[in-house]
């Protein structure tokens, strides 16, 4: 059981990871591109479309799981 949860602790952490490395490397990229009203729409859109319940298993399991 104890090996179970180490497994998926270690997806749910690399994933999370991934995420901020692969929007890190694109997304602020292509954001630093636009004017300062597009930037703002678009990091509005961003903001509303992570909230949901894939990104919330992930992030918040990693909160639960790693202590």
């Amino acid at each position: 059981m104890t090996t179970l949860v180490l497994i998926i602790t270690a997806v749910l952490t690399a994933l999370i990871g991934g995420l901020f490395y692969a929007y890190s490397c694109s997304v602020v990229l292509g954001l630093g591109k636009l004017s300062d009203t597009e930037y703002l729409n678009a990091m509005q859109n961003i903001n509303r479309e992570i909230l949901n319940p894939v990104f919330f298993m992930s992030f918040m399991g990693t909160v639960v799981l790693l202590p």
